[in-house]
């Protein structure tokens, strides 16, 4: 027996759209897909109310109203399923409205392929499924990584390497949780779209034996794709030294609520990056091809072994530029250590989705530097870790 379809109601008021959409989704294997159109606010309506369908394609602009006014509306009291907004311009503000809404995802016209949408919809209906289970019948993660990425020395790009990372472990439907584990401010939730209420420094207000889930999730802050971030503090009346039992209660906190916790560490020899260092499953060190960088990595590992890191330590090679004179296959015998991820220069890639408060793995998953994060996140979630054939 064949399985069943996956039902779509498209709402979009571009007669040619539905013929695309249709087209894009013909081209995925083993997936059916039933697309229905609906091409103004009233029809969608209409047909919202047979509850009948098992995601809703929303385009923003919908003559004079929106595809939010829709989505606050009908689909938030007859809908079974998830919203993805589509839209002409990824804004930030729009990413913010669209996830206030309750809007999942949001996909912007022209930029996504067949497997893009694919993928959209796949992680749409799985978030979707675990978020209508019933509590007592939801699962806890089976499998639990916690993922620590510290620089060899500061800017050598560890936080988006954090952010973009996690994004991709997100998009790939794992339950992720980045923690920007700085005792002041920092940029990882900023870099990921987020509008910040409340941070690390409200959790470290609490003593650490009152640092539970509930106390951590208030500071949590939900993304389009997925992926929840605990902020560092944002403002400088909040900054405080991190104790180990407090850094200790946030660490355990977190592992026990996703399945992937992904920490950006600064690089500094702090007793917070210790105990987060001693929970991790991996330790990325993160380094540039440059003289300066390396001999500050070898310092860096010569602290993890004081500390007594030794397990899972592996370098992650940061292109900053094209100017390099120290070859990517000479930085692993000088540290000793294996190369997991290669990041290819990115400067006006990264600086776009800069200015767009988002990963570049979120924004333009075709890109190089993409597909290099995403390679390296694959490769940590994989059963046995994997460094790079050089």
């Amino acid at each position: 027996m064949s399985e069943p379809s996956t039902r779509i109601l498209l709402v979009d008021d571009d007669p040619d759209y539905p013929v695309l959409i249709r087209d894009l989704l013909s081209d995925i294997e083993d997936t059916r897909y039933a697309i229905d159109w609906a091409p103004t606010f009233d029809k969608a309506s209409e047909k919202i109310r047979s509850a009948a369908y098992d995601l809703y394609l929303v385009d923003y602009r919908l003559g004079q109203r929106t595809g939010l006014d829709l989505l606050r509306t009908d689909l938030d009291h007859g809908r079974r399923g998830p919203v993805v907004i589509l839209t002409g311009q990824a804004t930030r503000e729009l990413d913010l409205e669209a996830m206030q809404a309750g809007a999942v995802d949001f996909l912007v016209k022209g930029q996504f392929k067949a497997s893009d949408l694919e993928r959209c919809i796949r992680y749409a209906l799985a978030r979707h499924r675990e978020a209508m289970a019933p509590p007592q019948t939801r699962t806890a993660p089976t499998l639990r990584r916690m993922i620590s990425f510290i620089g060899a020395k500061g800017g050598v790009g560890t936080t988006t390497l954090t952010a973009n990372v996690a994004a991709a472990l997100a998009r790939a439907g794992h339950r992720t949780l980045a923690v920007d584990l700085r005792p002041t401010f920092g940029t990882l939730a900023t870099s990921i779209c987020a509008v910040i209420r409340q941070d690390l420094g409200d959790v470290l207000r609490a003593p650490a034996k009152k640092i539970d889930e509930k106390l951590l999730r208030r500071s949590l802050v939900a993304t389009t794709g997925g992926l929840e971030v605990l902020p560092s503090p944002q403002k400088a009346h909040q900054y405080r030294g991190i104790s180990p039992e407090a850094a200790r209660a946030v660490i355990d906190t977190a592992y026990q609520m996703s399945s992937y916790t992904v920490v950006d560490l600064p690089a500094a020899a702090t007793v917070a990056n210790r105990e987060a260092l001693w929970k991790s499953t991996f330790v990325g060190l993160v380094v540039e091809r440059e003289s300066t960088c390396l001999a500050a990595a070898e310092r860096m590992l010569e602290l993890l072994g004081i500390w007594g890191v030794r397990k899972a330590v592996g370098l992650v090679v940061v292109d900053r530029d094209a100017s390099y004179s120290i070859g990517v296959s000479e930085v692993g015998p000088r540290l000793q250590r294996e190369v997991f991820g290669l990041i290819p220069a990115a400067g006006h890639e990264l600086r776009d989705a800069a200015a767009r408060s988002t990963t570049v793995v979120g924004m333009s998953p075709d890109q190089e530097v993409s597909k290099a994060y995403t390679d390296l996140a694959e490769r940590l979630a994989s059963d046995v870790l994997r460094p790079l054939a050089l």
